[in-house]
């Protein structure tokens, strides 16, 4: 457990969409596929209140913060902070809306 192990775990997390996989527990992973065409600003909320539940079941992150969401044609690009106990991670993502 040291903090290349937690990048590797967020990275893993926001990979996996929740429920489709049988090898994964129903709390592991993310629900982005349910966003694609829906309105920009209820996808914005949406994407840091599911963005911080999936990270927050992993027990060395302490929170979930610092949100910054931009839109280019059907991308959002996302970057947030990840503080855990082996220190904060800066997290850039992108998702297909």
């Amino acid at each position: 457990d040291n903090k290349d192990a937690l990048i590797q775990t967020i990275y893993l997390i926001l990979q996996t969409e929740r429920y489709e996989s049988v090898i994964y527990n129903w709390y592991y992973g993310i629900e982005f596929d349910s966003l694609i065409g829906k309105n920009r600003d209820y996808v914005t909320s949406e994407l840091k209140r599911r963005i911080k539940e999936a990270l927050m079941e992993d027990d060395r992150i302490l929170d979930v913060i610092n949100f910054v969401i931009e839109y280019k044609d059907e991308v959002a690009s996302i970057q947030f902070l990840v503080q855990s106990n082996m220190g904060d991670v800066e997290i850039n993502w992108e998702v297909s809306i």
